[in-house]
């Protein structure tokens, strides 16, 4: 179970319109009530995702009607340690009395902590933390509750390693029409790539053999190598696959931050198809809704053709008539301003 929840925060750093539910699936592994992962630098927030059970929660928190959080300044985890525990920090008499303990968190269902940095960069006091929630009625996170969690650190902290770049908050951003990637592979120093995390699909359009990624069609070739090239200059970039079925496929590169356990990468490549039918996240919608004012179902369906469905298609997927999806587009069309799915698809790829 450990493995499967590192292997899919892995994916979750290069998708993030994904990481809500993993985070929600390992707060499940060890009796959490919920989860946030928080990008800060200093006391700026750059990024913070939350399990779907606490959203409520850490918007409130957010929001500042609160007691003052005496974390804030007495919690600071260090890539040394596994996760730290409430009694690390406090004594049982500090934590019965704090206002924020027993006024903000205990009224919620929250009480108990176990926190972990997952990735820093001292020069800008950048850091990536990692953070469970347990009731009070379950009692406090015990070392044997994360012990499986623990275990797999060192891959999380590699994968959040990414994330501290200060050239990009991110690997790479939740693109609306790409879909998650099925692969991802490091570029170390020399240009040896090694295959992080490999989906049943990765041998269709790429081969890797002693360290060197080829193209499995020949013609398609300088543009992998191209890409190769910009990635060892730390410089982001993509190219387009076709495998056997004529499905293409992105390949795309961003930089690293150096130095890590997995042998000094420079640069790491994901790799998606985008002529697979995936449901869209949830991110994705946010932002199509936010932006042009569509109903969330409106934005579903804008995501979908932008991805080269038909109608037919996605009205088979969505389980929904033809003429349905017809008159969503139609709306989605007038909202956004084109007239045609080539200048839907045109303008989502901007976004």
């Amino acid at each position: 179970m450990a493995y499967h929840l590192a292997d899919s925060f892995t994916e979750a750093c290069v998708v993030r319109e994904r990481m809500p539910y993993v985070l929600d699936a390992m707060a499940r592994s060890i009796g959490a009530v919920g989860a946030t992962l928080v990008h800060s630098s200093g006391d700026e927030v750059r990024y913070l995702v939350s399990s779907e059970a606490i959203l409520p929660d850490v918007e409130a928190y957010g929001r500042g009607d609160r007691p003052e959080d005496p974390r804030s300044a007495r919690v600071l985890p260090r890539l040394t340690e596994s996760f730290r525990l409430d009694e690390d920090d406090f004594s049982r008499d500090e934590i019965a009395r704090d206002p924020f303990y027993q006024e903000f968190l205990r009224p919620r269902g929250l009480f108990w902590h176990a926190c972990a940095l997952l990735a820093e960069q001292s020069t800008a006091g950048e850091g990536i933390h990692l953070s469970f929630k347990r009731a009070p009625r379950h009692g406090h996170f015990e070392r044997r509750d994360l012990a499986l969690l623990s275990s797999q650190l060192p891959l999380m902290r590699f994968a959040a390693g990414f994330a501290v770049d200060s050239r990009a908050t991110v690997v790479a951003r939740p693109d609306l029409i790409l879909t998650p990637p099925r692969s991802l592979l490091g570029i170390d120093r020399a240009g040896r790539v090694s295959l992080i995390e490999g989906g049943t699909e990765f041998g269709g359009v790429l081969t890797l053999r002693n360290g060197r990624l080829a193209a499995r069609r020949k013609v398609e070739q300088p543009l992998v190598d191209k890409l190769l090239s910009e990635a060892l200059r730390a410089r982001a970039g993509a190219c387009l696959l076709t495998d056997d079925a004529e499905r293409r496929w992105v390949l795309r590169a961003s930089p690293s931050i150096g130095p890590d356990a997995a042998g000094m990468l420079v640069s790491v490549a994901s790799v998606s198809c985008i002529d697979t039918i995936a449901e869209p996240g949830r991110e994705a919608l946010q932002a199509l809704q936010a932006l042009f004012g569509l109903s969330r179902s409106e934005a579903r369906v804008a995501v979908m053709i932008a991805r080269g469905m038909s109608i037919r298609d996605v009205a088979a997927w969505l389980g929904v008539r033809s003429g349905t999806v017809r008159n969503q587009l139609k709306s989605v069309f007038q909202k956004s301003r084109v007239s045609r799915q080539a200048e839907l698809s045109a303008l989502l790829a901007k976004i």
